[in-house]
């Protein structure tokens, strides 16, 4: 059934003040305090209407000129209301990380 579901999905990318080990150990930290970790940059988290729908919340890091780039990816099966939870999941992370930043 999950395979004729529509997808939504969702990339952002932001730059981050801090060196790539210390950006790793930050996102670590959001997607902890966010949802459940399932690798190391990577989290299931709810989301969309009253944040009971499943989207996974997938980092990239990589550093360019001493400062972290992240790429944050969400992805969720939609029913038939669209809510956008992929969307809002990496929103809530970025959000995250824009904070939590010295």
């Amino acid at each position: 059934m999950a395979r004729r579901l529509r997808a939504d999905i969702v990339e952002t990318t932001m730059e981050l003040r801090l060196s790539l080990p210390a950006a790793t150990e930050l996102v670590a930290r959001a997607l902890d305090a966010l949802g459940t970790r399932t690798a190391a940059l990577q989290a299931v988290m709810g989301a969309g209407t009253m944040n009971l729908n499943p989207a996974v919340v997938t980092v990239t890091l990589s550093e360019h000129d001493g400062r972290a780039i992240a790429v944050v990816r969400g992805a969720a099966k939609e029913g038939l209301i669209r809510q956008r939870a992929g969307e809002k999941a990496a929103r809530r992370v970025v959000e995250y990380l824009a904070a939590a930043q010295p």
